[in-house]
């Protein structure tokens, strides 16, 4: 499973800093979590069922703690944790399944409450003892284990309100432990707490005067840093020729503050007004295709890692601002889009588009029906989102 945050368990000198003498005792992995959006939310609100996986792993030389809580804090502005599971394991249990209410609350699934909850496939598996929920309804939840803190995996489901139209839940994954004071050597058990955001399903933001929304895209070449000084020259002129002549070809211009290269790629934005299902079909099919054929003419193969989303974008000092930029550069970054790279050399273009280009453009289209995506979930440098990655032809992901 992918990482998303990790929380070291030090023993650090002073309760209010970590140095680099502090002593590591074990850490706390939270891994992709699973975010499915729920109907029912309150006005002017989003409502979202959240499962979280972690693994807690000690240090077998260091002393057990006396108890260890972990947890998640959202620094999101407005956004509430309305109920928690697991609540309470006072002795171990089997594996339960739950459902969730209209009022977003957890319980106990039973076969004549199907129709009448909005998600009947909650699963908490099976959970040892001692674990207590010790904070709810509030921006964040923290789990307490007592009785027995060793190595392990747990599994916490959450219902998440949102303010409506939400974007990205953006947090902190927190820990925090006790030994006894014989173990701890006179030094402070302590948690280093670990950021995260985890972008939402949900629609397009609004922008300001300022910032706009529009579609964009960056590609990456394969490979890029392994050539000479000499080959990197012309594969940027050679991809830059390409970009030009297929959107030459639709009838689309792309230059000036919205177009910039990025040494081994392009980073670019359309315009408002552009007809974005002409531009993703550009992207998608004419771009692999005119590649392929600047390919067969040359002995070294440009391929590429192309990323698309739709969200707000804005020029600052240094280039492009707001999140659109960030989202689908972290996806041309994920390991889905690389590996579909690695098992597939015959791909000239290897893509990956956001969950808001897949449900704004792709699914709305009939000019997209023929291209299968499958969705992902893509965790990386503390970002985790739902994107859609799109088949090579006779083959799999």
């Amino acid at each position: 499973m992918q990482t998303l945050a990790h929380v070291d368990l030090m023993l650090t000198e002073e309760l209010r800093s970590f140095h680099s003498t502090d002593i590591r005792l074990g850490g706390v992995t939270f891994h992709g979590m699973r975010v499915d959006p729920l109907a029912g939310a309150p006005d002017g609100h989003d409502a979202y069922l959240v499962k979280v996986d972690y693994a807690t792993r000690l240090d077998p030389e260091a002393p057990p703690p006396t108890w260890a809580e972990i947890g998640l804090r959202f620094t999101t502005p407005d956004v509430l944790v309305v109920d928690v599971l697991p609540r309470s394991v006072p002795v171990e249990v089997p594996q339960i399944r739950y459902a969730v209410t209209k009022g977003l609350d957890f319980i106990r699934y039973e076969p004549d409450l199907a129709g009448r909850v909005l998600h009947d496939q909650v699963a908490v598996p099976p959970t040892r003892p001692v674990l207590d929920c010790v904070e709810v309804g509030g921006p964040g939840v923290r789990w307490r284990r007592t009785e027995g803190v060793r190595s392990g995996s747990d599994v916490g489901w959450l219902t998440v309100v949102t303010p409506q139209g939400c974007r990205e839940l953006v947090g902190e994954a927190v820990a925090d432990y006790a030994l006894r004071p014989a173990d701890s050597w006179g030094l402070h058990p302590r948690g280093r707490a670990d950021g995260f955001t985890i972008r939402l399903p949900c629609g397009a933001p609004v922008g300001d005067a300022a910032i706009n929304v529009r579609l964009g895209f960056t590609v990456d070449v394969v490979g890029y840093g392994k050539r000479t000084i000499r080959q990197r020259e012309q594969v940027q002129k050679r991809l830059r020729e390409v970009v030009d002549a297929v959107l030459a070809d639709a009838g689309i211009v792309l230059n000036g503050p919205y177009f910039q290269g990025t040494g081994d790629g392009v980073v670019a934005f359309f315009e408002p007004d552009t007809d974005l299902p002409k531009a993703l079909d550009t992207l998608l099919t004419a771009l692999p295709q005119r590649l392929s054929e600047d390919n067969a003419a040359h002995d070294d193969p440009i391929r590429l890692r192309m990323a698309m989303d739709i969200g707000t974008v804005g020029l600052g000092p240094l280039g492009f601002t707001a999140d659109a930029i960030v989202n689908f550069c972290r996806l041309a970054d994920s390991d889905p889009v690389r590996e579909v790279v690695r098992r597939h050399p015959d791909v000239p273009v290897a893509v990956l588009v956001s969950d808001t280009v897949h449900d704004m453009l792709i699914t709305r289209f009939e000019e997209f029906s023929e291209i299968d995506f499958r969705r992902v979930d893509v965790v990386v440098k503390n970002f985790q989102a739902a994107a859609h990655l799109l088949v090579p032809a006779g083959g799999t992901p």
